[in-house]
């Protein structure tokens, strides 16, 4: 069974390096909270409001920057070929996409990447699939195609951009 892969270059290892900073940074928050509650249970009298307003804070910023940062990480992901489907990496795992199971190749409008992302991209797709991929895939699909249906980007950084966007557009259900 031969085997392609198609892999994103220096700007997406960029992306990948920037979202492992944010989870480190957020596990120093962590601690410094875990610290601050530490120090707070020997206390006698102290201000719960400054208290309460931190920690309100934190739980924002606990729930969001790991989300963001996984969601950043995978944007750009590599993808394998071979003549059953796409595989897709994401946690260290190949998520199978069946041929059958691509029902769109759809182009991203400008206006949509370049308020979320912040830069021009000459190709970028976005395609939709009928497959049981991740939650952050609906998510994918939902920002970039308004759609709901589990989906990736296909982007002109990634290698042999060409050749991938002819297998995948003559093998999409369209």
């Amino acid at each position: 069974m031969k085997i392609e892969e198609y892999k994103y270059g220096v700007r997406a290892e960029h992306i990948r390096a920037g979202s492992r900073v944010g989870i480190v940074l957020f596990l120093f928050a962590l601690f410094l909270l875990l610290i601050g509650c530490w120090s707070l249970a020997y206390t006698s009298s102290y201000d719960f409001s400054a208290f309460v307003g931190s920690l309100m804070y934190f739980a924002l910023f606990s729930l969001l920057l790991p989300f963001c940062c996984v969601f950043a990480y995978y944007l750009y992901s590599d993808i394998e070929v071979d003549e059953r489907g796409l595989h897709i990496k994401f946690f260290r795992k190949n998520l199978h996409v069946d041929w059958v199971d691509i029902l769109e190749v759809k182009p991203i409008k400008p206006k949509v990447w370049i308020s979320f992302v912040g830069t021009l991209i000459e190709e970028r797709y976005l395609v939709i699939t009928n497959s049981r991929l991740t939650i952050f895939h609906r998510i994918y699909g939902i920002v970039f195609g308004r759609t709901t249906s589990p989906s990736f980007l296909v982007t002109s950084l990634i290698s042999k951009s060409p050749e991938l966007m002819e297998k995948l557009v003559a093998k999409s259900n369209q």
